[in-house]
C-alpha cells in the first residue's frame, strides 16, 4: 500500500514561504473535474433520450432485435446518469473535507475518501470517456494509475462493485413484455442476455457534443477555474 501512503504523505504538504498547499491544489483539480463531470452528465441525458426514442420506433417496426439494442443503450445511460449524479456530491463533500483537512489533521481520512470516491467511480462506470478523465486526472501529484490500482487491491473493491449493467428483463419491462427468465435470484445475477451489445458506442448517432450541452456559462467557469489551477502550480513551483 505504499503509493497510497505516500499519496495521503503528499496531501498533507505545504510551502509555508510561497503560502501554498497541496490540499487547496487538490480541492481546484477536483472542482475542474467535477465540472467536467456535469458535463458528462448533461451528454448522457441526452444520449439516453435520443436512444430510448429510437428503440420505441424500431420496435414498432416490428425490429425487436435493433430496439432491444437500443433500450440497452438507453437504460444503461441512465443507470450511469444517476450514479454519476451520486458521485458529483460525494466529491463536492470531498471537496470540503479537504479545506478542514488542515485544521482538522485528518489528511489521511479525508484522502481515503477521496480515492474511495475516486475508485467507485472507475469500477461502476464503464463509459470511455469518464474512464479517460480518470486517467487523466491531475492534482499535481502525478499519475494517479497505480494510487489507484493499490487503493482497489488493499480495499478489496474489485470484488465488492461491479460495473452497472442492463438486464434482459428491464429491457422487456420497458416494452411491456414479460420477461421470458425466471425472477429468481440466481437469475437476477446471471449475464445479459446474448441479443444484446457488448459495448456502446461512445456517442450514437445524432447526440448532441458535451460542449453543446453543457453551455457556454459552464465553459467560462471551467475556464477560470484552471486559470485558478495553474496559478497555484506556479506559485507553488516559485
Amino acid at each position: 500500500m505504499g503509493s497510497v501512503e505516500n499519496f495521503y504523505k503528499w496531501l498533507a504538504r505545504s510551502n509555508t514561504r510561497l503560502g501554498t498547499n497541496n490540499a487547496q491544489q487538490t480541492i481546484m483539480a477536483l472542482k475542474i473535474f467535477n465540472r467536467q463531470l456535469e458535463g458528462q452528465y448533461k451528454r448522457m441525458e441526452i444520449q439516453r433520450k435520443h436512444a430510448y426514442q429510437k428503440a420505441q420506433k424500431r420496435y414498432s417496426d416490428g425490429d425487436k432485435h435493433a430496439a432491444f439494442k437500443l433500450m440497452r443503450s438507453a437504460l444503461l445511460y441512465r443507470k450511469w446518469a444517476d450514479k454519476l449524479d451520486e458521485f458529483r456530491t460525494d466529491l463536492d463533500d470531498v471537496q470540503f473535507q479537504l479545506s478542514t483537512a488542515h485544521d482538522m489533521n485528518n489528511y489521511d481520512e479525508v484522502g481515503y475518501d477521496m480515492l474511495k470516491t475516486l475508485c467507485e467511480l472507475r469500477l461502476t462506470l464503464g463509459n470511455p470517456q469518464i474512464q479517460k478523465m480518470l486517467n487523466e486526472l491531475d492534482v499535481g501529484y502525478g499519475s494517479l494509475h497505480n494510487v489507484y490500482q493499490d487503493f482497489i487491491k488493499s480495499e478489496e473493491l474489485t470484488e465488492k462493485l461491479r460495473p452497472l449493467e442492463v438486464r434482459e428483463r428491464e429491457i422487456r419491462q420497458e416494452f411491456g413484455e414479460v420477461s421470458k427468465t425466471k425472477k429468481t435470484k440466481e437469475n437476477d445475477e446471471s449475464s445479459m442476455d446474448k441479443l444484446l451489445l457488448d459495448e456502446l458506442p461512445d456517442t450514437p448517432d445524432g447526440a448532441a457534443s458535451s460542449r453543446q450541452s453543457s453551455g457556454k456559462n459552464s465553459d467560462d467557469e471551467l475556464f477560470d477555474l484552471e486559470k485558478e489551477l495553474a496559478r497555484l502550480r506556479k506559485k507553488r513551483q516559485g
